[in-house]
């Protein structure tokens, strides 16, 4: 199920993250603005099913939310997701995605 919002998309979708499990993915839509033409959202969905296998992720920033990065294997490319967790746990955002080279 999908509703749009501003500035993100919401999706019912279970998620394990850090331990963590999520009901809801919000993704955000800045990553259309450079990477429309290698990443959708049905691409950081499949990618996002695959992060409970990556464990644990280090966050890079804490305030308000939980801020990590994290980079992965995916089809033979390599994928950078930045993962936003609000301090309830409510969903778990993805604020960017986007291809990487090593």
């Amino acid at each position: 199920m999908l509703r749009w919002y501003k500035l993100f998309r919401i999706y019912k979708q279970q998620v394990i993250f850090n331990t963590w499990v999520f009901e809801e993915i919000w993704i955000d839509t800045h990553y259309e603005v450079k990477h429309s033409k290698s990443i959708n959202d049905d691409l950081v969905l499949s990618l996002l099913k695959e992060i409970s296998k990556i464990l644990p992720v280090k966050m890079i920033e804490k305030g308000t939310f939980e801020y990590y990065d994290l980079d992965m294997e995916y089809n033979d490319k390599i994928y950078r997701l930045i993962i936003v967790i609000p301090e309830d746990k409510l969903y778990l955002g993805v604020r960017n995605a986007y291809r990487r080279t090593l």
